[in-house]
């Protein structure tokens, strides 16, 4: 097992260099120019360049690339340009409350979807079933951003119940977090639904209704657990993409968690900021499919990591 993770850990270095390889560049090729931006409008052409020359942007695009490495390998992300405050510290006021909106939406999808998701397949052919299906139709037809926009008018602009955005508490969880849990929870239940039908048709399951066993054992120890590991692999996948792709619900919503931190970073181009951001998203995008992977033999002895 050890050996299994430490392989796992070598190969996940050249995907994390690879992505703070191509944000770099892209960075590099955004229009914009971060020393104007500094300098202001009023500000002469040469307290521009002596302000590039003070941040290093007069240099070849090569030599920032090999110095912003040398630093990475130093455990240095760098200093935001506008704030002076270090990249870890600005991520470590925002990484926690992306973190919490991500875990609260997919904690309750993952609720919701498998509890559907059992008692569709349990029952197909039902009211329960046909009604499960249109939850999830209705809402995988909307993206993400409609859905977020819907619920503001709703909720927020037409009756005034909930907070349309602001800072990080109970109320202001509530639409994005439900933004996120209904989509998410859809997808849960198609999973939840196909892998469990499969499994109702297993010789296990069939001799666990020979035996005389109560339908709840019979659908969570037999049938579930044996449907488990896609759920699994689709939870883990959920969290890993929606800690990356909160950038356009706490946008919505200014949410102030990372995702937000780095839309107003690229606005700015604050380079720093942008990649220690997606930088530390990709490792724990990283950190999570390892996680996921590691949970297989619990959930089924038979799997072996090597």
């Amino acid at each position: 097992m050890t050996g299994y993770i430490v392989k796992r850990l070598v190969l996940a270095v050249p995907v994390l260099l690879g992505v703070v390889t191509l944000v770099f560049f892209v960075m590099r090729v955004v229009p914009g120019d971060i020393a104007r931006n500094l300098a202001g409008d009023n500000a002469t052409v040469a307290q521009v360049d002596q302000l590039r020359h003070s941040l290093g942007l007069d240099k070849p695009v090569a030599v920032q690339y090999v110095t912003y490495i040398g630093k990475l390998a130093r455990g240095d992300l760098g200093r935001s340009v506008y704030s002076r405050r270090s990249v870890a510290q600005e991520l470590r006021s925002a990484f926690p409350r992306t973190v919490v909106l991500a875990v609260v939406a997919l904690s309750i999808a993952t609720v919701i979807g498998v509890s559907l998701g059992v008692l569709a397949a349990s029952r197909p052919q039902t009211m329960f079933d046909y009604a499960g299906m249109g939850f999830a139709a209705i809402s995988l037809a909307f993206p993400n951003f409609v859905l977020a926009l819907v619920l503001v008018y709703v909720f927020a602009v037409k009756f005034g119940w909930l907070p349309a955005s602001g800072k990080m508490d109970v109320k202001h969880l509530i639409l994005p977090v439900t933004t996120i849990a209904l989509r998410e929870s859809a997808v849960t239940f198609r999973l939840t639904r196909a892998t469990m039908l499969d499994a109702m048709h297993g010789d296990y399951v069939r001799t666990a209704w020979a035996k005389g066993l109560s339908e709840r054992l019979v659908l969570m120890r037999h049938a579930l657990r044996n449907a488990l590991l896609p759920i699994v692999t689709l939870v883990g996948l959920q969290l890993g993409f929606t800690l990356g792709g909160a950038v356009i619900i706490e946008s919505i919503f200014a949410y102030p968690g990372v995702g937000n931190l780095i839309v107003s970073s690229i606005n700015q181009r604050d380079y720093a900021i942008v990649q220690g951001g997606v930088l530390v998203l990709a490792v724990f995008f990283v950190l999570i499919n390892l996680t996921v992977d590691l949970s297989y033999s619990l959930i089924d002895p038979r799997v072996k990591h090597g």
